[in-house]
């Protein structure tokens, strides 16, 4: 797999064998807004109840919060701690995972 990496601008870009893209990762350093609601570098805990308020529902894990249906996932490297904070956000092709 090609990943092309922009670290200043907080992108990491996955590619397919067929140089499609299929996974962008996004860090701190850019802005990530899901509607109103920003995403990156916030509680991870408020960011996961803002999302649930706006009708969305994950599956999470020890790494964050995946929104398999919207093909997006939240990182957090300590989900479960009180001052946790989303240092990530993954936006996948469908079926990524599978």
């Amino acid at each position: 797999m090609l990943t092309d990496h922009y670290v200043d601008l907080g992108l990491f870009l996955d590619f397919n064998d067929s140089d499609r893209l299929e996974f962008l990762e996004v860090t701190p350093v850019a802005g990530v807004f899901l509607g109103s609601v920003p995403l990156l570098g916030r509680s991870y805990r408020e960011v996961v109840a803002e999302l649930r308020e706006a009708g969305l529902s994950g599956s999470e894990d020890e790494s964050g919060v995946e929104y398999s249906d919207q093909c997006f996932a939240l990182f957090c490297s300590a989900p479960f701690e009180d001052d946790s904070i989303v240092e990530g956000v993954t936006v996948f092709a469908p079926g990524y995972y599978d």
